[in-house]
């Protein structure tokens, strides 16, 4: 797969098959569109906040346009201009994007609330456009909040389990690698505390910055890495090298439609994954992956015996990385 990275910036003289019309971030594209075009090399990106005059492209007849989260009038009415050459509309509302409309308690981006509920509630989709448009939703959650919602859940194209490399790393290093993830962060301080007092050797690497970092003072085995852009992290990832990758859920509103990402995510690290026992990772074909319950004690006690179990953290790796190989061998293709 072409990294996400190497989508091309759409310019004024482009004809795409596939236009993605988004804003900053390409982590949704990545996660959920990206690997699920046939035709990569002739999809483009295009910013949605410099979607003004000198920047609408051309399109070819039969474009698919692919609605990254974000919405605003400007770009409904370009649609509504451009009908005749598009052939169908989708509309990406993952669960961050979710949470920042409905979650009050979710301050980033909520300014941009009233404008995103105003256009869901006006636009109800089909007829003000002119064309259908398909909704695409990240988590069953998500499905039972907008029915006739299509599920398409994170996947990658990762690479197969390598055993061999994954034996050479250091057996104690662990990572929590999430943004903005406050309760979490808490929670995880609690267990590394219980392995504290009880003199097990670990090493830990988490993303964090401001009141997230603050909570792991005092903790000399934890190795903070301030927050980065969705590139700078997707990069860090990939050679931190931890052997274990952690997914703790605090319960809430959130988090009750969070998507598995941090499954992709701890395959793409190869790592052995220690996941909370909540809906976002609950499925049939899990059971050779690792679920708790979110209890402190009971995750320090796993966290120190995967630690010493070289076969049980095999295990586990490999199991992760089985479901996400398979999730993306069986994927629909949207421009198909």
């Amino acid at each position: 797969m072409i990294d996400v990275a190497s989508l091309q910036t759409l310019g004024p003289s482009d004809e795409p098959s596939t236009l993605i019309i988004g804003s900053g971030s390409k982590s949704s594209v990545d996660l959920y569109i990206y690997p699920r075009l046939q035709n990569s090399s002739e999809a483009r990106f295009l910013d949605s906040t410099k979607l003004g005059r000198p920047h609408w492209p051309l399109l070819r007849k039969e474009t698919v346009i692919i609605l990254n989260r974000y919405l605003s009038f400007r770009m409904l009415h370009w649609i509504r201009l451009n009908r005749s050459m598009i052939a169908k509309v989708y509309h990406l509302i993952d669960d961050d994007f979710a949470a920042m409309l409905w979650d009050s308690s979710i301050l980033l981006l909520n300014r941009a609330k009233p404008l995103q509920t105003s256009i869901l509630q006006k636009l109800n989709y089909p007829a003000r456009l002119g064309v259908d448009v398909h909704l695409l939703v990240s988590s069953r959650k998500l499905v039972l909040n907008h029915p006739g919602a299509t599920l398409i859940e994170p996947i990658a194209n990762v690479p197969r389990f390598d055993a061999a490399q994954y034996a050479r790393r250091d057996p104690r290093h662990v990572s929590y690698l999430a943004k903005m993830h406050l309760p979490e962060h808490r929670f995880l301080r609690g267990v590394f505390s219980k392995l504290e007092d009880q003199g097990v050797p670990y090493r830990l690497t988490v993303t964090a910055q401001g009141a997230a970092a603050k909570v792991w003072d005092g903790l000399p085995s934890v190795s903070i890495v301030p927050e980065m852009d969705y590139r700078g992290y997707k990069n860090f990832r990939a050679r931190l090298g931890a052997s274990i990758s952690l997914a703790p859920l605090v319960p809430s509103r959130l988090n009750e439609a969070r998507s598995a990402a941090k499954r992709v995510e701890i395959a793409e690290q190869q790592s052995a994954g220690l996941f909370a026992h909540a809906p976002a990772y609950r499925r049939d074909d899990a059971a050779e992956e690792l679920h708790l319950p979110m209890d402190e004690a009971l995750w320090a006690q796993s966290l120190a015996k995967l630690m010493n179990d070289d076969g049980e953290r095999l295990k586990l790796a490999e199991a992760t990385n089985r479901i996400v190989r398979s999730d993306y061998a069986q994927r629909d293709f949207l421009d198909g």
